[in-house]
């Protein structure tokens, strides 16, 4: 449910604030510069030092946070639903912004 809240409300105020006909880059910008985070650092790789296990614990905690153990044994804390991921969700809220611009305006053109 926080991911539902901070993606919808992130996606609203853009939505909001933005012409409609640059949701569509904002959201290819977000998921590309994601996607490039992601990459430089090394961070799909499950381990507690990507970027995404180090914005969890610093933003949540790690007594706030599941834990699971490493195939060689160790133990570490990770959030599949954490902070940083939540940007991928941002980005199709915008998505379903524009769907439903493209419904509206459709049932415009048909009345």
């Amino acid at each position: 449910m926080q991911r539902l809240a901070i993606a919808y409300g992130v996606g609203s105020l853009i939505g909001l604030t933005c012409n409609h006909t640059y949701l569509l880059p904002i959201a290819s910008f977000i998921l590309l510069f994601y996607g490039i985070l992601l990459q430089a650092t090394h961070s799909l790789v499950l381990s507690e030092d990507n970027i995404i296990a180090v914005t969890d614990r610093l933003i949540l905690g790690s007594n706030h946070m599941y834990k699971d153990y490493m195939t060689d044994g160790t133990r570490i804390a990770f959030d599949p639903e954490g902070v940083l991921s939540s940007i991928g969700s941002i980005a199709h809220v915008l998505v379903g912004f524009i769907v439903g611009k493209i419904i509206i305006d459709s049932k415009k053109i048909m009345n």
